[in-house]
């Protein structure tokens, strides 16, 4: 599954000599029948359900035999329903097509390694405009970038919050207020950038932690046990692909766009991406024609490995010579270096955009 290929790939850039993070799925399994997946159905009211019900009702789901959970230190739960992730190892995470009212991304706070090292990430099924949270978070996520489910996993570590209260609310990209109540939560400082394209002044940020989250994970794994490879034996149900299965490679650019719009109407957007920077800017936002207009683009995340340009590569947001694997960590993107440097945008009245210039300059 690129998704999980993806959150590996954001803990492969953590570059510190005490710590390395790898992710590893030791159990699939898709919940094909209304009954199979009942202790979400039950909740569900208007197509929605409450996160914080859905996680403890994902959590005695995995804790009861019956249904053949191995041991695992997170599980995920996917879901297309306004909910979102459960995975199986240190940590289950549940993806759903409900919404989760409130959230993006729902996630108990460092419990990896215990009976609550669970979550829940809502996965977009529908690409009609009254449906949708945000364009941005949904193309993130459908276009294989998946930031969300890297940011809730890292919840069960200890990400570092900006808010104490925000805890077990995802953040790592802005929201409306009338969703979360706060747009203003993010689940780790410098991790994303809230717009596509991501600006080139915070190119590479989605793929990264702050370093603030980098030192809670490692304090709060030096208290566990249960994620170190001794531990968390040799099966990878879901092993990272290689060669012409690498993400990008396999599925071209019009392949992209039908995944993440889930409408086979779609296609790449060359007008707009040569509009925009042409390919050399690819890798920080793809466009993609809007199902029923094909006059309008809009822009997604492309996976990693898709070709920005003749020999040449997407990797972890930079556009690369193919071959040529990021730096571990990956280039830093130019500037903020001083407060100075984000005058401009107190000078054309750009709220976020200070904000965020702001918070990536006290991050260095």
């Amino acid at each position: 599954m690129v998704g999980v290929n993806n959150i590996d790939i954001r803990y492969r850039t953590i570059s510190d000599p005490d710590i390395a993070i790898r992710t590893k799925v030791t159990f699939w399994k898709v919940l094909k029948t209304d009954a199979e997946d009942d202790f979400i159905e039950d909740l569900i009211s208007s197509g929605t359900f409450d996160p914080m019900q859905g996680v403890n009702a994902f959590r005695n789901w995995i804790q009861d035999s019956s249904n053949g959970i191995p041991n695992a230190d997170h599980y995920m739960y996917f879901t297309g329903v306004w909910a979102t992730y459960i995975s199986n190892a240190d940590h289950y995470m549940y993806f759903t097509g409900f919404s989760l009212r409130g959230a993006i991304g729902y996630a108990y706070f460092d419990r990896v390694c215990t009976a609550s090292g669970v979550s829940i990430t809502f996965v977009c099924v529908s690409r009609q405009r009254e449906k949708r949270l945000l364009d941005d978070t949904y193309n993130v996520m459908n276009a294989g970038g998946l930031p969300v489910p890297a940011s809730v996993t890292g919840e069960s570590l200890e990400v570092c919050l900006s808010q104490p209260q925000s805890r077990g609310i995802l953040g790592s990209l802005p929201v409306p207020a009338s969703v979360t109540g706060n747009p203003w939560r993010f689940a780790c400082p410098s991790l994303s950038h809230g717009g596509l394209p991501v600006p080139a002044s915070v190119t590479g940020n989605p793929w990264r932690f702050s370093k603030c989250s980098i030192a809670s994970f490692k304090s709060y794994l030096s208290s566990v046990s249960c994620t170190e490879p001794q531990n968390t034996g040799s099966t990878d149900t879901l092993p990272t692909p290689t060669g012409n299965a690498r993400p990008g490679i396999a599925l071209d650019r019009d392949d992209q766009c039908r995944q993440s719009y889930r409408n086979s109407a779609s296609s790449y957007c060359s007008t707009a991406q040569d509009q925009q920077g042409g390919e050399s800017e690819l890798c920080r936002g793809m466009y993609c024609t809007e199902p029923g207009d094909p006059s309008l683009c809009g822009v997604i995340v492309p996976l990693e490995y898709t070709s920005c340009g003749s020999g040449k590569w997407c990797r972890v947001g930079f556009c690369l010579d193919e071959g040529v694997e990021p730096t571990n960590p990956p280039p830093g993107p130019p500037g903020p270096y001083t407060i100075f440097d984000c005058f401009p945008f107190l000078l054309r009245f750009d709220l976020l955009g200070l904000i965020i210039c702001l918070r990536n300059v006290l991050s260095r």
